[in-house]
């Protein structure tokens, strides 16, 4: 049946009197992409319709749910959700992201049951599925990715307790998919594997980023998006302010992820040379090119001066370092090995947490504690030490 144009309409009943109706958008759909449609039939005049659209359409600027908590659907029910999201000042990453993830794992690998029976079983079940299977070609999903889905419709079944569609949120008592493997088998190079790596990109274009990222720990969108005015030689420092990041394909910038992530690193001196080194290079390049070049600000550019794509920063680290005998790894694996470094040469984890921009040393700790596993026999010897 073709969807009809949103608002009032009248049409005959079988004893040939004329009723009302309205249609409503009920917005996408965002497994399929289409135009969902509702309507409501019955109304004796013209003004009894218009009344019930208006309040209808109150409802939904309101941000409030108005199908009936008993029919609605956990998979209409995200839906609606990720609606009201992209009214609020959500980070455009962040909702691109629980759209994704919405449409990738959710929709398409949990069957559809009323939110209410909702349970914890549910949710158990559809982790399990993505782990087994829920990648690429039916391959598993990284525990990590699974992790991520659950923490998306833990929130999204937050709000819905919160405004009452849900006695209780049925993800808080799930078991949560375990990371522990994965934090486990975060690939780092040594000292020397490390040198190594440095000292065959010393050519690179794009080296200073490299040097900066394995000495700094910054993330790829902090290092792309990093500025002139943010390096302070004087003190030797560089200021986190900004990420770009990659939306839909196309890079953006935006604010950090957090307030911790906005920080001031510290920088070896070899780093520091390395970056004016680096300026002097950009200057000089500026006035060959002339006109050509589009003055940015940006540290880290392509020819034109405009700021490197971070994908093709990823791709041109990658297939550098499948040049070299030295293990596989990725651009992000230079701030694993960064802060693996840190903490086996005994620094304090505060300061590799702030180095990292964490929320937290908690979370350091989890995250790279199995690097520490002398740290344990040492207290113990301090402790003993203490007594003479």
């Amino acid at each position: 049946m073709p969807r009809r144009h949103p608002g009032v309409t009248k049409y005959k009943i079988k004893d040939g009197r004329i009723r009302w109706q309205y249609i409503i958008d009920n917005g996408h759909d965002h497994a399929t992409g289409k135009r969902r449609q509702r309507r409501k039939r019955g109304f004796t005049t013209q003004a009894d319709a218009l009344a019930a659209l208006k309040q209808d359409r109150a409802a939904i600027e309101a941000g409030g749910a108005y199908l009936d908590a008993e029919k609605l659907t956990f998979l209409q029910y995200m839906d609606l959700w990720l609606e009201g999201l992209a009214q609020t000042k959500l980070k455009e990453r962040t909702l691109t992201d629980y759209v994704n993830e919405t449409r990738r794992y959710i929709h398409s690998h949990m069957q559809d049951v009323r939110l209410h029976k909702l349970s914890p079983l549910h949710l158990e079940a559809l982790y399990r599925t993505l782990t087994e299977g829920g990648g690429k070609n039916g391959k598993p999903l990284a525990a990590k990715t699974v992790l991520r889905v659950h923490r998306v419709i833990r929130k999204a079944l937050g709000d819905a307790e919160r405004k009452g569609l849900i006695n209780s949120n049925p993800a808080r008592l799930a078991d949560k998919p375990s990371t522990a493997q994965d934090d486990n088998e975060r690939p780092a190079w040594t000292p020397a594997q490390l040198r190594a790596f440095l000292d065959a990109a010393a050519g690179e274009q794009l080296y200073p980023l490299f040097r900066l990222a394995a000495l700094s720990g910054m993330r790829r969108g902090e290092l792309c998006g990093l500025m002139w005015e943010d390096v302070n030689f004087s003190a030797q420092t560089v200021r986190v302010r900004q990420t770009l990041a990659m939306i839909n394909g196309k890079p953006k910038v935006e604010s950090p992820k957090s307030r911790r992530s906005r920080r001031v690193l510290d920088l070896d001196d070899e780093t520091a040379d390395t970056l004016r080194a680096h300026r002097e290079s950009q200057a000089e390049l500026r006035e060959f090119i002339g006109t050509s070049w589009t003055e940015t600000g940006y540290v880290f550019t392509n020819p034109t001066g405009r700021p490197h794509h971070p994908d093709n920063v990823s791709r041109a680290f990658t297939g550098f370092v499948r040049t070299l005998d030295v293990p596989y790894l990725t651009l992000h694996g230079l701030r694993h090995t960064h802060a693996t470094q840190l903490l086996a040469a005994g620094t304090n984890p505060r300061i590799v947490s702030e180095r990292l921009g964490h929320a937290n040393v908690a979370f350091t700790l989890q995250v790279y504690g199995h690097v520490l596993p002398g740290q344990q026999r040492q207290a113990a010897e301090a402790a003993a030490a203490l007594l003479g």
